[in-house]
């Protein structure tokens, strides 16, 4: 369910801001309102935080196992200190590293030319040779003026590469260009590069060799993210007079313990429900079996809004259903349920108790396993299926290799349709008994004659896609008749609304409400994606199978060998691509079908309390 919150404000002492600040922490409630802060203090924290936030990236970037380090209590002013000596080194390697290509670049640009003594250049202009150097086409050199004297000293792709020594002031040589003599030597160049590759190693062996702060970074990173946290809101707090002040949100089951605190501290609090306006964080509080689908929603990033609904439990049935049919094999729920024992037996072993992640695979592990077993699929092999002890387990009517085929897929194609009539006709009840609540009693109306118009659809796509035969029952058209007249009638209705007045208003959106009527017909058949992703499954495992072992004669030992490998691969990709299935059409059936039915539309952001850090413990 989604807690109830209370509207708070505290009011302090302009000068006991801080201890307030730290009293509020401890009590680890009060989830503060966005304030925006400001100040000097502020400023240097950010920076401070920028400047260990780059030296944990570069110690990172050159160790694969910093990942793994964890953070280790240190002295902020030391780690700042070493952090700014890291970004030092790494500032010497990138000039380092920019001076070198700069060098190359110059060597490319006069490799043509050859390796010259630049200093033997410069001594012949102090005694009155000045030597100009030229790059030239043949048509310019043809164009030259007779007057001018060159020595063709080599040639590059395009060019001639000319000399010249004292070019009189007459003579016309605007068409040449004209080439800088460099700083250096070719050669000389060339043992720069040698000392800046010794100097650019010798400082990441330099930076390399403070990977062992890593943990203190970490540490004073966090430290700093507290104190940046802390020093926001105490700089950002309102001011009256000399009276200081904090507005947040305090969940109810909370609020009579905050309530006595504030009192006992001397602290002034002024409370209330929040009104419509209030942008209200949400906190999900459910029993420890349903909390296990925590990990999808922080892995998706949803939450849904203070004044929406908290749809876990049904998210965690039918998502373990969705997962089960999409999966569709027992013997890859076998390996998940191996494989997630162990990542919960490690995590239990490591004293970092039952990992939610672990008990989620288990549960989908297990109804993939219950599905597989009545579906007679074990990796997708029709003779393991068969064995005595896996066969008592298969459903006729649903077994994948069923010689009447059409039966098992007409099956499980209407436990999909079944599947997703009651799933949306969960939403639309639900809607039904909130707007109840909300006292909308006619508008609520309208979810029951929705309800009616989605069997009686359901219906008419069971008749299309499942049944031989037009079993078309009359009293689906009674409910897609009644559906959409009662839609008509209650949709628009509202507290305080003319009855007559709601009516007008519905048929003044009834190209919207039509667009409706033809979603939700859609949205029964999109559940066909349960039965069509789960044969796709199927046939890929039976398809490597064959690839594998499906030929006749004899195996060999070679072949045995590599049919192992297509099996172990071709298993793995499917596998895979079950997963990404499961991602991307289990989880959109819950997001979009069910929750559009619903009215959800996960607005919400959580609920973070003001609070200490845990890992500064």
């Amino acid at each position: 369910m989604i807690v109830k919150m209370k509207k708070v404000f505290v009011f302090t002492e302009h000068s006991k801001k801080e201890a307030t600040l730290s009293f509020l922490k401890d009590l680890g409630v009060l989830h503060i309102q966005d304030v925006v802060g400001s100040g000097l203090n502020l400023e240097s924290l950010k920076e401070k935080r920028a400047v260990v936030e780059s030296a944990i990236s570069l110690i990172s970037s050159l160790d694969k196992k910093s990942s793994k380090v964890k953070a280790k209590k240190s002295n902020l002013d030391d780690m700042v200190d070493i952090a700014n000596k890291i970004n030092s080194i790494e500032a010497e390697i990138k000039k380092a590293e920019s001076e070198k290509n700069s060098i190359k670049n110059i060597i490319n640009d006069y490799s043509d030319w050859g390796d010259f003594s630049v200093s033997d250049l410069k001594s012949l202009e102090e005694d009155g040779f000045e030597i100009t150097l030229y790059s030239a086409t043949k048509k310019q050199i043809k164009d030259l003026d007779e007057d001018f004297e060159y020595f063709v000293v080599g040639k590059s792709k395009k060019n001639s590469l000319l000399a010249s020594v004292n070019v009189p002031e007459y003579v016309l040589i605007d068409e040449l260009t004209s080439v800088a003599i460099p700083e250096l030597s070719l050669s000389d160049y060339k043992k720069k590069i040698v000392e800046l590759n010794n100097t650019i190693e010798k400082l990441k062996s330099d930076l390399l060799s403070k990977k062992d702060y890593l943990s203190g970074l970490k540490y004073s990173f966090v430290e700093l993210e507290d104190k940046i946290e802390f020093e926001n809101i105490s700089s950002g707090m309102n001011l009256s007079d000399d009276i200081s002040y904090i507005s947040g949100f305090v969940p109810v089951p909370d609020f009579e313990n905050f309530k006595e605190k504030c009192k006992e501290s001397g602290l002034g609090l002024a409370y209330d429900d929040p009104s419509e306006e209030d942008s209200v964080p949400t906190k999900i509080k459910t029993n420890s079996f349903v909390s296990i689908i925590e990990p999808v929603f922080k892995f998706l990033g949803i939450v849904p809004g203070y004044r929406e609904y908290d749809i876990s439990f049904f998210f965690l049935l039918f998502f373990s259903i969705f997962t089960a049919i999409i999966i569709g094999d027992a013997g890859y729920g076998a390996i998940f349920f191996l494989l997630s024992t162990i990542m919960t037996v490690v995590g239990l072993i490591k004293s970092k108790g039952l990992s939610k992640v672990g008990l989620l695979f288990m549960l989908l592990s297990i109804c993939t396993i219950v599905w597989g077993s009545i579906t007679g699929t074990w990796f997708g092999s029709q003779k393991i299926a068969e064995l005595p002890f896996f066969k008592q387990f298969v459903i006729d009517s649903m077994y994948s290799y069923n010689v009447n085929e059409k039966l098992s897929f007409m099956t499980i194609q209407a436990i999909g349709f079944w599947i997703g009539v009651v799933h949306m006709t969960i939403a639309h009840f639900w809607k039904f008994i909130r707007e109840i609540k909300d006292k909308e009693y006619l508008r609520s109306i309208a979810q029951l004659a929705w309800i009616s118009l989605l069997w009686g659809l359901f219906n008419l796509v069971m008749d299309m896609i499942v049944y031989d035969e037009d079993v078309m029952f009359k009293v689906s058209y009674y409910l897609i008749y009644a559906g959409i007249g009662g839609i008509m009638i209650f949709a628009s209705q509202e507290r305080g609304l003319n009855f007559f007045k709601g009516i007008l208003k519905s048929f003044a959106n009834i190209i919207s409400l039509f667009l409706d009527w033809i979603s939700m017909f859609a949205d029964i058949i999109s559940y066909i994606r349960l039965f069509a992703v789960g044969l796709a499954s199927l046939k890929i495992a039976m398809a490597f199978n064959e690839m594998a072992f499906g030929g006749e004669g004899k195996h060999t030992v070679i072949s045995l060998i590599v049919g192992s490998l297509i099996v172990l691969l071709g298993h793995s990709l499917n596998i895979v691509m079950g997963m990404l299935s499961v991602i991307v059409h289990g989880v959109r059936l819950k997001i979009l079908e069910f929750s559009n039915h619903l009215g959800l539309e996960w607005k919400g952001f959580e609920y973070k309390p003001f609070s200490k850090n845990k890992d500064l413990d």
